[in-house]
């Protein structure tokens, strides 16, 4: 999540200082509202063995599905392309001019 947002503050042309910032913060947010959350499953299911097994499956799930979406959602871009969407043939021709 802390790369998408970098990646997308520098396709707008925001300050870095700026991406990390609001990467941290909502880091910050999902921790709190992860332990918000483990409070409440607490509370409400008790400690028992399945109920860990059950929490930590849907998360697996989870984050398999939205790892599939995030790699469904760059198969369409044109070859010579790296992760962060810049060409290889404008990398390659920096680099002749340096």
């Amino acid at each position: 999540m802390f790369l998408v947002i970098t990646q997308s503050t520098q396709e707008q042309g925001l300050s870095p200082l700026l991406a990390f910032s609001v990467g941290q913060a909502l880091i910050s947010a999902v921790v709190v509202l992860g332990n918000v959350r483990g409070k409440q499953v607490y509370a409400l299911f008790g400690s028992g063995g399945f109920v860990l097994d059950v929490v930590c499956g849907c998360g697996l799930l989870a984050l398999f599905f939205m790892l599939a979406a995030r790699a469904s959602s760059t198969e369409g871009r044109p070859v010579g392309h790296d992760a962060a969407g810049r060409a290889f043939s404008v990398v390659a021709r920096e680099a002749k001019e340096q």
